[in-house]
């Protein structure tokens, strides 16, 4: 009977060893970003201009680049067929890999009518880009009316 507690003892315990393992997690070298918040719904045209906070999440902390002239963060009025391009500076040191986490507030220039209107709608398609050129997944705005 002893024999068959102290092996039944060494056999939970050898299930506890073996289930106990480290789990490995796996770094997405793709980042990642997430709607917050928008500063209105309805803007003046030329002169209310548009605050997008977004919040972003990266593996290997690749974010942003040290050349100005280099875009990483687009965004797209739904009424248009192009983006435009943002510069972001580098959010962690360029030397490491480091996962990182943080929020983007975009500013952009006021809102114009494109028709002969009153007032048009649109909303913003938002994706931003590591120095690897992996893109993130795309976000959109809620809908914002713009009027004379």
């Amino acid at each position: 009977m002893k024999n068959f507690l102290l092996y039944t003892m060494l056999l939970v315990l050898g299930f506890y060893v073996v289930s106990c393992k480290k789990e490995e997690t796996k770094i997405n070298p793709n980042p990642a970003i997430e709607f917050v918040s928008i500063n209105k719904t309805v803007f003046k045209q030329f002169e209310d201009s548009v605050i997008i906070e977004i919040t972003y999440t990266d593996g290997n902390g690749d974010i942003g680049f040290e050349d100005a002239d280099l875009n990483s963060l687009f965004v797209r009025d739904s009424r248009l067929s192009k983006a435009d391009g943002f510069y972001v500076s580098p959010k962690a040191p360029l030397d490491s890999s480091i996962p990182i986490q943080g929020k983007l507030s975009i500013v952009l220039p006021p809102l114009f009518l494109l028709g002969n209107g009153n007032s048009e709608s649109t909303k913003f398609e938002i994706q931003l880009m590591d120095r690897e050129k992996n893109m993130s997944n795309i976000v959109f705005s809620p809908e914002v009316s713009i009027v004379k």
